[in-house]
């Protein structure tokens, strides 16, 4: 019985060994479980984070591109605008020519004038009060024709209206009897 004790005790003792190992199993099997599980979730967050810096990304580029396009067009403008000065500044001595010939044949042109109007015998008061008498006809010319126009329209909407009597029959008529009738 002491033998049988001894197997029984040993018995025990590796079923209590064998209670531990299989505890000690069980929880690493669940702390693994528990690993991979987190690991899912951390992939799912990764995933989504790695969709949403995509769509960023692609919203950052397109952006982009429109800022190197609009760059683009600005360099553009700038180097048209830049032609065109050049082409300005190299047209103003030419231009400036020009101005300077034009104020000499005005200077010549208004030197012809005066002695014109010396020649004529006029002097530049009397010119001006020739103008001044000029413009005072003129003037008294431009009201007799408005008066004339429109006592000339009142006339001829009488004339008119006039021809519109004589043509429609007279009211008398109706109580005139034809010569016919009285025989």
């Amino acid at each position: 019985m002491a033998l049988r004790s001894t197997e029984v005790g040993a018995a025990d003792a590796a079923m209590q060994n064998l209670m531990i190992v299989s505890s000690f199993f069980i929880l690493i099997s669940l702390g693994l479980l528990m690993v991979i599980m987190g690991q899912q979730k951390e992939m799912e967050i990764l995933t989504k984070k790695n969709e949403a810096l995509t769509t960023a990304t692609n919203a950052i580029s397109v952006k982009l591109q429109y800022e190197i396009n609009f760059k683009k067009s600005l360099q553009d403008i700038k180097t048209s605008g830049d032609q065109r000065l050049q082409d300005m500044e190299a047209n103003l001595p030419k231009l400036t020519k020009q101005l300077e010939d034009k104020k000499s044949e005005d200077a010549a042109c208004q030197q012809q004038i005066h002695l014109f109007i010396v020649m004529l015998g006029m002097e530049p008061v009397l010119l001006e009060t020739t103008k001044a008498e000029l413009a005072s006809l003129e003037e008294t010319l431009k009201s007799t024709t408005a008066t004339f126009n429109a006592e000339s329209e009142v006339w001829k909407q009488e004339i008119i209206s006039l021809n519109a009597k004589l043509s429609a029959p007279s009211p008398i008529c109706k109580y005139v009897t034809s010569n016919e009738t009285l025989v």
